[in-house]
Order: C-alpha cells, then sequence, then structure tokens
C-alpha cells in the first residue's frame, strides 16, 4: 500500500460532496499519484474514508494529460467530476484546445475511469474571453459553463453566454436567453446549477435582462422564466454589482453571492458582504460585515448547504466572532441560517470554502500547517469535521 505523501506543490479550488466524504480538488503537485510529469495543475478527488487519491485528469493512457486541468465540481456522490483543461490528449478525438478555444470542458466517471468532451458551441473569433467555470449538478447529469460562440457579435460587446449540456441526452441549451429564448444581447457567465439541473444562476451585462451592470438572473430551465437575484429591476445602485461568487442551494431556492463595492466610487467604508437571497420572497440577509455601519469590511467566497440551513465564507472583518479579534488576513466563517442563527469561525488564515450538502463538513485552503505532517509550507487542502473539530489533510498523495 502507497504512504500517503504532502503535496510537494500548491492545492486549490476545493469542493466536496453531499455527505463531504469525497473533496475535489486542483494542485500542482507532482507526487500525489504516480507518473506525474506535467509540471501542470491537474485535478484529483481524495477519498476520505477510502484514504485513496485519484486523478482526474487523466489522459488517454492513463497518466497525466500534457496540459493544465482546474475549475473542478463535484457531483453529490462523488461519482462524476467536471473541469476545465488546455490538455489535448484527455479523451480520443478530442477538439480543444484551438487557436480560440484554447480550453475544454470534460466531465469524469470515477467509477468507470472513462472522461467525456462536453461539446462547445462553434466560436471562430480571435479574441479569448476566459475560462468555461463548468458546475456540474448535483445529480452528475448536467453541466453549466460559460463559452463563446459565433451566434454573438464581438466588439463593442463581451460575447460570451451560458449554456447547459445534458449528459444523458447530448442536448446543448443556451441558458443566457430571455422567457421568449431572445439571447442576451452581451456577456453572461455562469455562476451555479441547482442539484437536479433545473435552475441556472449567472450573471450577466445584458440589456435583455436589465442591463446597465452585472446582476444576477437564475433561468428556470423546464419554464423559461427568470428571476433578478442580485439587483431587482428597481435597484440602480451604481456602487453594487453581483459577481462570479455565486452558490445555490440544492433545489435551488436559495441564493448565496458576493455583493462587490468598488470604495473609489463614494470613499470609505468599503463593505462588500455575502449576501443570501431566498428566491420567493426576495428576502436578503447580509453577512461577513462589522456591526458598525461606518467601519469597512467584507467577506466572499459563500458556499450553501444543500436544504440553505448554513453559508460558510471568508471574511478580512474584525471581530465577526469573539475567537477572531484581529482580522488580520482571511479566515473561515460559518453562519446557521435558521431562527437565532449564529456565526462561528471555522480557519483562521484561510480561505475558498466550501460545505458538504449535510452541513456536517467544511474544506478550505490555507499556508497554515494545521496538522503534524503538513511541513511543504504552500497551500494545501483541508476538511474540518463541524461536530467533533477534526481536520483532515485532504491535499495528499
Amino acid at each position: 500500500m502507497r504512504t500517503s505523501v504532502i503535496g510537494n506543490g500548491p492545492a486549490s479550488e476545493a469542493v466536496t460532496t453531499g455527505r463531504g466524504r469525497d473533496v475535489a480538488f486542483t494542485s500542482e503537485a507532482s507526487n500525489l499519484v504516480p507518473g506525474d510529469l506535467n509540471g501542470r495543475s491537474d485535478v484529483f478527488v481524495r477519498g476520505l474514508k477510502s484514504g485513496k487519491t485519484l486523478l482526474v485528469s487523466a489522459s488517454t493512457t492513463g497518466g497525466t494529460a500534457h496540459g493544465t486541468s482546474f475549475e473542478p465540481s463535484i457531483s453529490d456522490d462523488g461519482r462524476y467530476v467536471a473541469f476545465s483543461s488546455t490538455a489535448p490528449d484527455l479523451v480520443s478525438g478530442q477538439t480543444t484546445p484551438s487557436s480560440n478555444q484554447p480550453f475544454g470542458v470534460f466531465v469524469r466517471d470515477t467509477v468507470l475511469g472513462t472522461t467525456r468532451q462536453v461539446p462547445l458551441p462553434p466560436y471562430t473569433g480571435s479574441v479569448d474571453y476566459g475560462d468555461p467555470f463548468p458546475h456540474l449538478s448535483g445529480d452528475g447529469r448536467y453541466v453549466a459553463f460559460t463559452a463563446q460562440s459565433d451566434d454573438f457579435p464581438e466588439e463593442p460587446f463581451y460575447p460570451v453566454q451560458v449554456y447547459r449540456y445534458d449528459l444523458a441526452t447530448g442536448e446543448l441549451r443556451l441558458v443566457s436567453a430571455s422567457s421568449a429564448g431572445v439571447p442576451g444581447d452581451d456577456g453572461s457567465r455562469v455562476g451555479d446549477i441547482s442539484a437536479d439541473g433545473r435552475y441556472v444562476a449567472f450573471e450577466t451585462l445584458a440589456n435583455t435582462f436589465g442591463g446597465g451592470q452585472w446582476r444576477i438572473v437564475r433561468k428556470d430551465m423546464v419554464t423559461g422564466a427568470l428571476v433578478q437575484l442580485g439587483f431587482s429591476p428597481q435597484e440602480t445602485n451604481p456602487l453594487g454589482t453581483a459577481s462570479s461568487a455565486i452558490d445555490l442551494d440544492g433545489k435551488g431556492d436559495t441564493v448565496a453571492y458576493w455583493r462587490r463595492v468598488f470604495a473609489y466610487e463614494d470613499g470609505p467604508p468599503f463593505r462588500s458582504p455575502v449576501v443570501v437571497r431566498d428566491v420567493a420572497s426576495g428576502r436578503e440577509r447580509s453577512f461577513g460585515l462589522p456591526a458598525d455601519p461606518t467601519a469597512s469590511g467584507d467577506a466572499n467566497h459563500p458556499a450553501l448547504s444543500e436544504h440553505a440551513t448554513a453559508v460558510v465564507y471568508d471574511s478580512s472583518t474584525p471581530g465577526l466572532t469573539a475567537d477572531d479579534p484581529d482580522g488580520e488576513g482571511r479566515d473561515v466563517f460559518l453562519t446557521t441560517l435558521g431562527a437565532g442563527g449564529s456565526t462561528t469561525l471555522v480557519a483562521a488564515g484561510a480561505d475558498r470554502p466550501d460545505i458538504s450538502g449535510n452541513a456536517a463538513y467544511v474544506t478550505f485552503q490555507t499556508y497554515a500547517a494545521l496538522v503534524p505532517q503538513d511541513t511543504n509550507a504552500t497551500s494545501d487542502i483541508y476538511r474540518k469535521d463541524l461536530a467533533t473539530g477534526a481536520v483532515d489533510l485532504v491535499s495528499v498523495g
């Protein structure tokens, strides 16, 4: 049996499953699996119960692929992992990378050990408008992602749209369109997808959805109905925008997002909270800011549990809890969302958390050595058991 070894490179982008038993992450380490010789970041899954680390972004020959793989998203049962990659050798007959589509979207079946490429819409333009940011539905059937397309003009617009691909039927649908099917007239970026794939949240600049600033919209892929999430049509605050830090609960009934506020527009205080919004009622609650309305503070990277009973996020705001008075660097917090909700410090000196669907575990990345084995002095992934306080080092081989 191979003895677990600490990774010799930084790890990031951790996402966990419904029960928190498996964690997908990105790592630049070359010693998590045998024969990692590509010198690039790869996507892995660590089974906390099995104690095994699997290479997700495997080439057609089973080794590490010849490119950079990143942005993992994992199904609730841990079987499927979607990710982005620049590698040309993940599947046979692969259509990416190309001069105008440098990134591909892929889904790995970790049980069968097979990989599928998600088809992208045709694009022959010359401008690269960024990453796909794939999001896998909890049931593993649908992938929502951002992509460029020849169907939309380039300058002066931002020609990226949001799509949903059905892995069962092969159907590729445009998400960033009006209820009548009119495509957005400017750029949109994927935010998240509900567990059954019915709802897709995205941020957009398109006048089709209100325009004027980035705003968050949720699309019902069954009825075509659209709901404004980040900003209602009546809100015109020029200081606030939506962001790509968007998370839906399992049913898609609650959204958490980072409300970005630009201090230079109006001077201090600089206050950018995490916002949790109930879609049906429109009720919003803000977290991660100091009680003093004249004091600056911020929070980011929210993640909701399956039933929206809790939200985790990172923040540099001092004094959010009694055991985090200094506010030096970023820390990870959890706030319960029921009646009499409370906020607790999950991990100091950490950021980019995720929470298991059952709200039992939180994953995060940190440079801190939380276990004696962690001697690599770089960013690692940990999982914390919220009931016992125990932490497990995830980014190991």
